[in-house]
């Protein structure tokens, strides 16, 4: 049904997975990436973690201008950060490991949005 394409390597537009480098992944290498991507990376997850509580104190203040009423100061859920991870664990007697583990992962995966998705950047990571 389909014809393969008789054009050489070079001409083809979408190179080879070798070319990409995933042969050296699966054979035990990495990927090269420079100290700018790493760094790249790490700001992006800062910023991100850093100034999504800010973006969500702008929309309430907006939402607040929008029904006249005074609302919550733009720093709210900074403090609300301040709070919450500075109370007291409560753990209960038949807590198993998933009690643990549940927060974390939730966390991880949080995380893991600005490292596919660029921010700082407009091209994606490696």
């Amino acid at each position: 049904m389909y014809e393969r394409s008789k054009a050489a390597p070079q001409d083809n537009p979408i190179a080879p997975v070798d070319d990409v480098g995933w042969s050296a992944l699966v054979k035990g290498g990495s990927f090269p990436m420079s100290e700018r991507d790493i760094l790249l990376q790490i700001a992006q997850v800062l910023t991100t973690m850093l100034l999504a509580p800010l973006i969500q104190g702008i929309i309430v203040q907006f939402e607040e201008r929008i029904q006249r009423a005074q609302g919550p100061g733009l720093f709210q859920p900074y403090r609300d950060l301040w709070k919450l991870f500075h109370k007291q664990i409560v753990v209960p007697q038949t807590a198993s490991w998933l009690f643990f583990a549940a927060p974390v992962v939730a966390f991880t995966c949080m995380l893991v949005v600005p490292i596919l998705i660029p921010v700082l950047t407009n091209f994606p990571l490696p």
